[in-house]
């Protein structure tokens, strides 16, 4: 759990409860030698992305595509014991292609798939990324596509 992030924040979006357990659980979950970090992210002329740093190996992770601006545009899980985060997000469909960077947040390998879920939810529930198509409502998703088109039109 990041300092940057204060604790009212968190409580405010997950709620007390679900703060604390994951302050008390994290170190049975986040992977104790690999650091979130931000990756660059690069697409091809058919708009498909790929991370530009190909020798990244986490295998067990939560991915969170963002443009310029730092936005968050969509919230992912992996779990490959083969290529890892790198193979999972290569032509991902789903990751537009202003998308710039990819936070990736490494889990321990032995991370239970039902705890991979739920956190995913909860992210995609706190963030409410828009291009997370099952997770968001439509009204909701359509704003901010607008928003984010129109935005993205003007810095470019």
């Amino acid at each position: 759990m990041s300092a940057a992030v204060p604790e009212t924040e968190l409580a405010a979006t997950f709620g007390e409860r679900d703060v604390r357990a994951w302050r008390q659980h994290m170190g049975r979950l986040c992977h104790p030698l690999a650091a979130a970090d931000l990756y660059a992210l690069e697409h091809d002329a058919d708009g498909h992305c790929r991370m530009a740093d190909r020798l990244l190996a986490v295998p067990v992770c939560i991915y969170v595509a963002v443009d310029d601006a730092g936005a968050c545009l969509y919230i992912g899980q992996c779990r490959r014991a083969v290529g890892g985060v790198v193979q999972r997000v290569e032509g991902h469909h789903a990751i537009p292609r202003f998308a710039t960077g990819l936070w990736v947040l490494p889990l321990r390998d032995d991370c239970p798939p039902a705890a991979l879920d739920r956190i995913e939810r909860r992210m995609i529930a706190a963030y409410r990324p828009p291009f997370n198509t099952v997770h968001c409502p439509p009204a909701y998703r359509a704003t901010v596509l607008r928003d984010t088109a129109s935005t993205a039109g003007v810095r470019r």
